[in-house]
């Protein structure tokens, strides 16, 4: 389906939440998808932090986009202002916390995500937990213990990843600082702590949410490639008056390929390592990055058979539900642009403007792409008890979650990050039209040959309307 996105998703979260809220029921199982049981939403990549926060705030019943536009506004600003703070913590001036600021907010792999993954974008709590680590661990102040726990179950509940981040940021930290090591056991404590309560969140959920393991393999699909860290920024200025593609031919899609720092930031970071020797610096960096490569060295999309330190990980328990090894790009372009914000602060006034120059040139993102957010008149009109089935029907579509949000009418099938192993595979329409009271066909999402292919299928179950008519809807007993 053309322009379908996670976003549809993204925003049925908020959406769900709030309705789940003032129901007064558990949102972590859901019985209007999949009926009649409904299924459990949490291995459903929800951050549950942003929904919760704009569940209680009042803001997503009556409107869900304006809870997830908003959501994506207050991540973006709290990156910037932890950014600053980070940067701070280790040493760089005024300027270079604001140089690490910007290069935090326009980070080209948290960019990508903006577009797709609010719950990774979203990246603040990761970066005041490593901040206030960093200053315990210089300063061991009960406030930032104390702050730092709460960065801590903020990150964890806003996305698996960061929950992982925060960890591995404790032990880098502690490692590049030779920082006392009870006060680092004391931060991988509250860790632990909070990975169990996250844990308890889980296998409390009601029903069966299946099994997150997946075969090790599927990680190569959706790792990094080195020369992806030596590219520029795709989303700023750079990318648009070049015409920088975002998704380059080796990438699985631009969301999981686009991993590189930026040039500018690379070159500030190298700035800082060879002029103060900052090689433990280094070695975590490169680390991230080696493992944001995965199980296996894929270079130009083809797996060449070596594996890498992320195999590793895929032998723990826990680490071994990790799809998107990618993803450990985002902290490593946090710590990078810590560097170039450390280094920033050493240069002279000539070399700082030039950088400054170059860094809003490469990263500065002015617009994003905009989605259309239009629900057919036709969804209005269907009843909440009614059970829905869209047609084309196909599970992985998410843009009729966001149909669903009009009336909260059942649907017999929708999107979910991770299907359960008891999941049944999709019959094929007509052969679950019996179980739906509604059957719908949107024929304006489609055009050209996809149209006429859809119409010449579904045209006879839906024999009173034309091809004037931009929606077809039959129901039970018509």
């Amino acid at each position: 389906m053309e322009n379908d996105s996670d976003v549809y998703d993204h925003v049925w979260h908020f959406w769900w939440v709030s309705n789940a809220r003032e129901k007064g029921i558990d949102p972590r199982y859901c019985e209007i998808i999949y009926p009649p049981s409904g299924i459990s939403l949490v291995y459903h990549h929800i951050g549950w932090f942003d929904t919760y926060l704009f569940a209680y705030a009042g803001i997503s019943g009556a409107d869900p986009v304006l809870s997830f536009n908003l959501s994506l506004l207050f991540g973006t600003l709290l990156t910037g202002l932890f950014g600053w703070y980070l940067a701070r913590s280790w040493g760089a001036d005024r300027y270079g916390a604001l140089f690490s600021a910007l290069a935090l907010v326009w980070l080209p792999s948290r960019t990508a995500h903006l577009l797709q993954h609010y719950q990774l974008a979203n990246c603040w709590a990761l970066i005041a937990a490593l901040w206030l680590c960093r200053e315990y661990l210089k300063n061991k102040k009960r406030r930032h213990y104390l702050g730092f726990a709460a960065a801590m179950l903020a990150a964890a509940f806003q996305s698996p990843f960061h929950a992982i981040f925060v960890g591995i940021g404790v032990i880098v930290t502690a490692f590049i600082t030779r920082a006392n090591w009870k006060r680092t056991v004391m931060l991988v404590l509250v860790v632990i702590t909070v990975m169990v309560l996250y844990g308890a969140f889980v296998v409390t959920s009601p029903g069966d949410a299946g099994s997150p393991t997946m075969h090790w393999r599927e990680a190569i699909y959706w790792s990094a490639e080195p020369q992806s860290f030596i590219l520029p920024s795709p989303f700023g200025l750079l990318g648009e008056v070049t015409g920088l593609q975002e998704k380059v031919s080796w990438m699985p899609n631009a969301y999981e390929g686009v991993v590189t720092p930026g040039l500018v930031i690379l070159a500030a970071f190298a700035f800082i390592v060879w002029k103060k020797k900052r090689w433990r610096f280094a070695a975590v960096v490169l680390g991230l990055f080696l493992l944001s490569l995965g199980p296996e060295l894929r270079i130009f999309g083809r797996p060449l058979g070596i594996p890498l330190p992320f195999r590793l990980l895929q032998s723990a328990p826990v680490l071994n539900g990790i799809r998107a090894p990618s993803r450990f790009a985002i902290l490593g372009g946090v710590l990078a642009a810590v560097g170039a914000g450390m280094a920033f602060s050493m240069m002279r006034e000539r070399l700082r403007a030039l950088f400054m120059f170059l860094l809003l040139f490469e990263m500065t993102v002015m617009t994003l792409p905009l989605l259309s957010a239009e629900i057919p008149e036709e969804c209005y009109n269907i009843s909440p008890e009614s059970t829905v089935l869209e047609v084309p029907c196909d599970r992985n579509v998410r843009r009729y979650a966001l149909f669903q949000t009009s009336t909260a009418y059942v649907r017999q099938y929708a999107f979910l990050a991770r299907y359960p192993d008891f999941l049944e595979d999709l019959p094929q329409f007509p052969d679950i039209q019996e179980n739906a009271d509604i059957i719908i066909y949107h024929r304006w999402l489609f055009e050209g040959a996809d149209r006429s292919h859809y119409d010449s299928v579904y045209a006879p179950y839906f024999p009173e309307f034309t091809e004037d008519d931009s929606v077809w809807i039959t129901r039970r007993g018509d």
